[in-house]
């Protein structure tokens, strides 16, 4: 039997291929016309081969710059809008919560601020929102100079909009609050940001620029109110409240 008979018999696959074109490249071939097509062979399969291995290697090398990106993606995890980075986690009260939602606060053509919400578990309205357990988050990060004393006055009347007089009456105090933390602060200068805190255990937390503003509100109607202002029957904004709710 020649060496092509034994080839054609063998079908040697792409693994073995190395070894017999070395053994063949070892050897003086007899009859070189007999076994130039056996030679051709092997050296076809020596190239098969070789690119198989680059096929595998440049495989491996996209899997694991698909894992490296995921892992980046993992630890590093934000939204930006309007410039604005929104993380996907925040702490408050020692306990972790995630991102429900984040959208622009429009007024007219003008972006006036970027809202992101945050809670234990997904919510999609007001009455889950306040359902929810443990430390709920909604922040406001300023895309321009806004007057506090006027937004105090907007965050009023945006309570006035979505409560009854009944329920109003009762937390009169807690508004008057509210007029003064803002009016105290002057403006809100682009990239300050308002934060609105609310843990079972203590209240309502208002921080601006970073501060804790006066003592926190203990009354949970109050925390409904406020909250209605965004996700009531008569919201600031229906397509930031969708956006914050995570609708689509």
């Amino acid at each position: 039997m020649n060496m092509a008979q034994s080839v054609a018999n063998a079908r040697p696959g792409p693994h073995r291929c190395s070894e017999w074109v070395s053994a063949l490249r070892a050897r003086e071939i007899p009859n070189r016309t007999q076994d130039q097509l056996t030679y051709t062979l092997l050296q076809s399969y020596e190239r098969s081969f070789f690119f198989t291995r680059m096929d595998m290697l440049k495989t491996l090398r996209t899997l694991l710059l698909a894992v490296g990106l995921c892992w980046s993606m993992a630890a590093f995890p934000m939204t930006e809008l309007a410039g604005v980075k929104v993380e996907d986690s925040v702490s408050v009260a020692g306990t972790k919560l995630q991102l429900n939602g984040a959208g622009i606060r429009y007024k007219g053509p003008f972006k006036v601020y970027v809202g992101d919400l945050y809670t234990t578990r997904p919510v999609a309205s007001l009455d889950e929102l306040i359902a929810a357990p443990g430390p709920k988050r909604l922040g406001m990060t300023f895309l321009r100079e806004i007057n506090s004393t006027d937004f105090g006055k907007l965050l009023t009347r945006g309570i006035e909009d979505n409560v009854s007089k009944s329920e109003l009456s009762k937390i009169i105090p807690g508004m008057i609050k509210m007029g003064e933390i803002f009016a105290a602060n002057k403006s809100f200068q682009p990239g300050e940001v308002c934060a609105l805190e609310w843990d079972p255990a203590t209240g309502l937390s208002i921080w601006a620029k970073g501060k804790l503003q006066a003592e926190p509100f203990k009354d949970p109607a109050f925390f409904r109110a406020l909250m209605s202002i965004w996700f009531g029957n008569s919201p600031a904004d229906w397509k930031l409240k969708d956006q914050l709710l995570g609708v689509k």
